[in-house]
């Protein structure tokens, strides 16, 4: 991912990422999604001012 994103990780299909964002109260267009094996995922680091360790750990604990 390039740009001002935050790789989030890899999810197995499109309603994942939708529930993961939807528990994180993250709007959808805020997301870079990657297709391959799996989905990749990014956030746009404008979107919330959580720091590098909260933002990796995001895709496991949820944000809050």
């Amino acid at each position: 991912m390039s740009g001002n994103y935050e790789d989030i990780g890899s999810f197995d299909t499109q309603e994942e990422i939708n529930q993961w964002a939807a528990r994180n109260n993250i709007d959808r267009r805020d997301i870079s999604i990657q297709q391959g094996r799996k989905l990749r995922v990014a956030i746009s680091r404008d979107t919330t001012n959580l720091s590098d360790q909260e933002l990796r750990e995001s895709r496991r604990n949820g944000f809050f």
